[in-house]
């Protein structure tokens, strides 16, 4: 292999990793998602744009700076002021206070119901 190709491969993945990075924090809702989303997209338009295929290389900036305006849209303060500092608000099972017992005991009750319930009509 030359070494053109190696360093071709080695900023591959760097994007693929920097990208499958930030869609986990992002769809943590974690700021960070953006930053590796930029890094993921810059290696990208590179590589693009090296290789010739300049549609590629346009699409990439264009994330590129979708991924800079999420940063800035995220940064404002506002009513999700909690998820644009990178703190997700709590989920709904914990607010409900759901627990894996709780959820048990529903569907042990109902399963009982619909079957028991039935065999003591026949």
């Amino acid at each position: 292999m030359t070494e053109h190709h190696t360093l071709s491969m080695a900023l591959q993945c760097a994007a693929v990793v920097f990208g499958l990075g930030g869609n986990k924090l992002v769809n943590k809702k974690n700021i960070l998602g953006f930053y590796g989303w930029i890094i993921s997209s810059a290696v990208s338009a590179v590589l693009a744009y090296m290789t010739g295929l300049w549609l590629m290389t346009g699409l990439y900036l264009v994330y590129l700076y979708f991924s800079i305006d999420g940063i800035r849209e995220w940064s404002k303060p506002g009513p999700n002021a909690s998820t644009a500092a990178g703190h997700a608000p709590p989920p709904v099972a914990a607010r409900l206070q759901i627990t894996p017992g709780r959820v048990w005991a529903v569907l042990r009750q109902k399963t009982v119901a619909r079957f028991c319930g039935s065999r003591t009509a026949i």
